[in-house]
């Protein structure tokens, strides 16, 4: 048995991967786009926190309040996911992978190489304008602070993007919110179960078929390895040369389900293979350089 999941999906993975109660149900494990090491873990005790803060909103039980009324009153934006630190997940992934308390099946792991384009261009999108320097700044200052934004500016400066802010964003907030958590997931599993690390980095991809196009290239967003690993009714139709790269995408996922192998070394802290996929084969990179890992790292 191997379970796969996908951004939502792949983080309901890593709680299989830690929940004592899964022991012994699955052999193998997928997970794309969604490191168990980001930073929406969420706790119960900040769960709880958050339910009594909205509680003291209603004079009734909060079973008696509409879910409108509750997406009403919640001014406060949270962490949503599966609840750790309960009788079904006692453990985070991190303490968890840190402790070795975990199912130590073999593990396949990835991004996309351009994952926040996706949101960027929906920011673009809510707003019908491009991004500039100061949406740039409130951004990064909004999750990061002022000084993480001005030195950001000055890392990923639009000029080296085409002269787009929303590109430079995107390539910014990729390498903080997915590169970092990415590579600490590969650190950990690697430590302690066979690990294949990837990023999909297509980036000639197929576009949804009713949103317009984006201001600026996105590469590999959020979504891309999709429409090349399943028939989905939102993607555009695969050209001759991505349905070429569908076949060896579904290749290896195939091929990891039925053996716990993928057709790279597995990924260890002192040897760190990384396979970059794409339409050109399986070729290695380097996570840690292609995402500033040391700009963001100590964030």
């Amino acid at each position: 048995m191997t379970l796969f999941g996908e951004s939502a999906g792949a983080r309901s993975v890593c709680a299989h991967l830690v929940s004592p109660a899964s022991a012994g149900l699955f052999h193998r494990a997928v997970l794309q786009s969604g490191p168990c090491l980001d930073d929406e873990t969420l706790v119960r005790t900040e769960a709880l926190r958050h339910a009594r803060r909205l509680a003291g909103k209603f004079d009734r039980p909060l079973r008696a309040v509409t879910a409108a009324e509750l997406v009403a009153a919640d001014d406060e934006e949270t962490r949503y996911g599966p609840v750790y630190g309960t009788a079904l997940l006692p453990d985070t992934p991190r303490e968890a992978f840190a402790s070795g308390r975990f199912h130590r099946v073999p593990v396949l792991h990835g991004i996309n190489r351009d994952e926040e384009t996706f949101r960027v261009y929906g920011l673009e999108l809510s707003r019908q304008r491009l991004l500039d320097e100061s949406d740039f700044r409130a951004y990064v200052t909004g999750l990061y602070g002022a000084k993480v934004a001005k030195r950001a500016l000055a890392r990923y400066p639009a000029s080296a993007y085409g002269g787009s802010y929303a590109r430079a964003l995107a390539a910014a907030m990729t390498d903080a919110v997915w590169g970092r958590p990415a590579i600490a997931t590969n650190e950990a599993l690697g430590a302690r179960t066979t690990t294949y690390a990837y990023e999909f980095s297509e980036q000639d991809n197929p576009w949804f078929k009713d949103l317009p196009p984006a201001s600026f290239p996105v590469g590999a967003p959020h979504l891309a390895e999709l429409p090349y690993l399943f028939d989905l009714a939102w993607s555009e139709p695969l050209t001759a040369e991505q349905r070429r790269l569908s076949g060896a995408l579904t290749g290896i996922w195939s091929d990891f389900a039925r053996t716990g192998r993928a057709p790279w070394q597995p990924y260890s802290p002192d040897a760190p293979h990384t396979a970059s996929i794409s339409s050109e084969g399986v070729r290695p990179t380097d996570l840690a350089k292609e995402h500033n890992h040391c700009f963001w790292k100590g964030l």
